[in-house]
């Protein structure tokens, strides 16, 4: 499903949002209500 998504800034929010409602096991009604205010950016250190 994933790579089926179109390139470009729409296909990465599309792609962003599966994998993180995927990773968190979100159901559909709380990823819908995830605002950018919820996320932190970080630095990944590789471990």
């Amino acid at each position: 499903m994933i790579d089926a998504l179109p390139g470009g800034l729409i296909g990465l929010r599309d792609r962003a949002l599966l994998l993180v409602g995927f990773a968190g096991a979100f159901q559909p009604s709380k990823l819908a209500a995830t605002q950018v205010e919820h996320f932190a950016q970080t630095r990944h250190t590789g471990v």
